[in-house]
């Protein structure tokens, strides 16, 4: 499994925001395909969001073993930065879009899947308290090119169970919602 992570900074970023996308394979090739599809997700989204924000999905590209959720290489590459290009006023931090990310998968009686939160949206992107719908659609082209782009699949990482599965569906909810807290 590859592990690829963007920091996301900005004034609707609280502390910092920290984002890590797992992708099904192993090796330098695939490595570079993941992080690729990363950069391109991030540059498809930072015309969304304000122009005071950015994400820089980092350079190595983490091997790790599902198993034993240790890290087994890593693939060095460029870090990229991607400054958001909207120049409406800027949400909230309590206001950010939400990728549900559904594989399908139970284990233990429950389902294993993840979420993507988008921070750092302009107000254009909301209407009367909701994600805009063309904002919506905007996120879904993004995630469905995510999905397709590498040759390994984007999927969900179970750190209770060590588990990795690949998405099946991946939806952009109509609400906003916030990322209170994080294991780490």
């Amino acid at each position: 499994m590859l592990r690829v992570t963007t920091l996301l900074t900005g004034v609707s970023v609280a502390g910092g925001g920290m984002n890590v996308l797992h992708f099904e394979g192993s090796g330098a090739g695939n490595a570079e395909s993941c992080r690729t599809a990363a950069v391109n997700f991030w540059n498809a989204i930072g015309v969304l969001g304000n122009a005071t924000n950015s994400a820089a999905t980092q350079g190595d590209v983490e091997e790790v073993d599902p198993t034993s959720g240790n890290i087994t290489d890593v693939f060095p590459g460029a870090t990229v930065v991607k400054v958001f290009q909207n120049s409406g006023e800027v949400l909230p931090q309590s206001l950010q879009a939400l990728v549900r990310v559904r594989t399908g998968i139970y284990v233990g009686g429950r389902e294993v899947r993840g979420r993507i939160f988008i921070p750092g949206l302009s107000e254009a992107q909301s209407a009367t308290g909701n994600v805009l719908d063309s904002t919506r659609t905007a996120i879904q082209t993004a995630c469905n090119a995510l999905i397709g782009s590498a040759p390994t699949r984007l999927g969900v990482y179970s750190r209770t169970h060590h588990v990795f599965h690949p998405a099946a569906n991946i939806t952009v909810w109509d609400k906003f919602a916030v990322l209170r807290g994080r294991r780490d």
